[in-house]
């Protein structure tokens, strides 16, 4: 079993791992730094020096892990026309000098820039790409025939909510092309998520020119605190449990620790319940989940805002993976019902009430915190874009994905919007 690993950039971490690779588990790190050229975070992940990077992946190689450099932004080959010089200085030290083992992509043409230009061969597919199915595997084939090596393929988060056999096919498919395809394991999104390429595109921009309020979190957020049925539906997301034995009926052999802007205490703890099998009694403790303005709001955690119970999640999973969409949908809100009157499903939202509703458990009063939040999506006039955001997240979608991402793609933005 090949498990990738977000990296802190601090040594303690890699001599952590390193005593599982002695034990004879196979590891990755993976990581970026914040640059002229957009990834699939944002500005919040560690600003590091370029010598500490390179040292970093040095080190981790000593150990006997492997190393993958993330250049997953959406579309991230548009940047070449834009930031000419500068993103060809930047690729040019990650391939002749950093070297790690693998490159991260998120588009077909970045790789068949990356092979032709700079000469660089091993490549990773990243989960911003959507591939799901082997057609989608194929048709990424066919658009880099002859321009590198893909060696793994980080697959759609919604697969991880299909039944094992299901996936047991798309894990055949990359493998009669020599390509270990891999599970995200701790994401939080939602299945089905109408928004998640548009937010991509939000947060794929070079660093320094996000702007502080992500719409699209907000209304995430907002999302599983007005509806909390949905905090069960968690598409990118396996227990350490499930783990071992997802491997073995899906025949997946290379699975994926996310949150690299997650603390390295985080991710060590994550490390753990993983390698062990054993979930905490709270998911949220794993589950990576960006809370805006929580801690500055109401001094929180998110794991102290929501509540989830590990052994009541995973009876839940265990049935859900093989309903049909519509059928998991009311499955999914009975449970949740039940599962909040008996404690195992809570929201630690000051003054907020819920109750049952037409079969659906719903906010009846707003708490402090979805208050917050509410407030500052509706209340920003610049663009409007915050509105239509959440209109397609919480209330009745009115535009498309597409167009969405297509006004993303031509808003110009400033640190202070």
């Amino acid at each position: 079993m090949h498990i990738d690993v977000p990296t802190s950039w601090q040594s303690s971490l890699l001599d952590k791992l390193g005593v599982l690779v002695r034990e004879g588990q196979l590891l990755q790190i993976y990581g970026a730094l914040p640059s002229v050229f957009p990834t699939g975070r944002p500005d919040d992940i560690p600003n590091i020096g370029r010598d500490t990077a390179a040292g970093h992946f040095v080190y981790a190689r000593q150990l006997g892990i492997e190393t993958n450099y993330l250049a997953n932004g959406r579309r991230g080959s548009r940047y070449f026309s834009q930031y000419s010089e500068k993103v060809r200085e930047y690729f040019t030290w990650i391939t002749h000098e950093l070297r790690p083992d693998l490159i991260t992509v998120s588009d077909p043409e970045l790789q068949v820039v990356l092979y032709r230009e700079f000469g660089w061969d091993s490549f990773c597919i990243s989960t911003i790409s959507g591939i799901r199915d082997r057609r989608g595997l194929e048709r990424w084939l066919e658009a880099t025939k002859g321009c590198g090596t893909v060696r793994s393929l980080v697959l759609h988060h919604d697969v991880t909510q299909r039944d094992w056999q299901e996936i047991r096919e798309m894990a055949e498919a990359a493998s009669n092309y020599g390509i270990r395809a891999k599970l995200m394991m701790t994401e939080s999104c939602y299945g089905d998520c109408p928004v998640r390429q548009a937010h991509y595109a939000f947060v794929g921009q070079a660093a320094g020119l996000r702007p502080a309020l992500d719409p699209f979190q907000v209304s995430c957020i907002l999302k599983r605190l007005t509806n909390p049925g949905s905090l069960l539906d968690l598409a990118g997301f396996i227990t350490p449990e499930e783990l071992h034995t997802g491997s073995d009926e899906s025949g997946i052999d290379g699975f994926k620790i996310t949150g690299r802007s997650c603390s390295a205490d985080w991710v060590s703890r994550a490390c753990d319940y993983y390698f062990s099998g054993r979930s905490p009694r709270n998911l949220f403790e794993i589950i990576v989940f960006t809370s805006p303005f929580l801690r500055e709001t109401l001094g929180m955690e998110v794991e102290q805002l929501f509540y989830l119970d590990s052994e009541a999640y995973r009876e839940y999973s265990a049935q859900a993976r093989k309903l049909q969409p519509s059928d998991r949908s009311s499955f999914t809100e009975e449970t949740a019902i039940r599962l909040y009157q008996s404690g195992l499903l809570k929201i630690n939202d000051p003054r907020a009430r819920y109750s049952e509703h037409k079969g659906k458990l719903t906010l009846e009063v707003l708490g402090e915190y979805a208050s917050m939040l509410r407030s500052r999506i509706l209340g920003d006039e610049r663009g409007k874009l915050g509105s239509k955001i959440y209109n397609l997240v919480i209330a009745e979608p009115r535009i498309s994905d597409r167009t969405l991402t297509s006004m993303i793609a031509g808003a110009n933005y400033s640190n202070d919007c």
